[in-house]
């Protein structure tokens, strides 16, 4: 049986090299809309989606995510692992030249808590990986996104970014055209138990 919502759960990998190009704006929107069709807890639907098609400020996002993850012990490992890849010609950096990234900031006040913001939060980025998997592009969810509010341009990107008060970082996906494909991971059967 084929049914295109299970293909594309099925076939989605996560993408770590893009092609330049950008999201066109109708599927963008499209992408977007699917993240605010998430359902919520009491329908409190409380995220903000935020996505950046300027290449200009990714490139500014990416340069200070670096600067911190070069600078900041805590992130050693990752940035070591970022030279690995420089190493072996792969994309060196914290968003895999992304073209788009879609940011989704949670507010807690207006979920029933902060798990619970964070909960809607996952589904909102599922809805998003998967209507950009159905349009033909590759994802990446991205939690190294939050690092250039992590530094002291903190107010700079949020400014930029329109970031409503209150609202902090709650995950990020890459979209764009995969440059190198790979297979989906296998599923591990023993994670399931059905009851009847």
């Amino acid at each position: 049986m084929s049914n295109q919502v299970l293909d594309a759960m099925k076939n989605r990998f996560t993408t770590r090299s893009f092609e330049s190009q950008k999201v066109n704006s109708e599927d963008l929107n499209l992408i977007c809309q699917a993240g605010l069709q998430s359902p919520s807890a009491v329908n409190r639907q409380p995220w903000k989606i935020i996505a950046v098609n300027n290449s200009d400020l990714i490139a500014e996002l990416e340069g200070s995510a670096m600067n911190k993850l070069s600078s900041d012990s805590q992130y050693e490992m990752f940035y070591k692992n970022i030279q690995k890849r420089k190493e072996a010609g792969q994309a060196a950096t914290v968003f895999y030249n992304t073209p788009c990234m879609i940011y989704i900031f949670i507010d807690p006040v207006k979920g029933t808590s902060l798990e619970s913001a964070e909960r809607d939060c996952g589904i909102v980025c599922e809805n998003i990986t998967l209507a950009a998997e159905s349009l033909g592009y590759g994802t990446c969810i991205n939690g190294m996104a939050k690092l250039p509010f992590d530094t002291e341009k903190e107010e700079y990107f949020r400014s930029k970014l329109q970031i409503p008060e209150g609202y902090q970082f709650g995950v990020a996906v890459l979209v764009g055209k995969t440059k190198s494909g790979k297979e989906p991971h296998p599923t591990l059967e023993n994670k399931l138990t059905i009851i009847e």
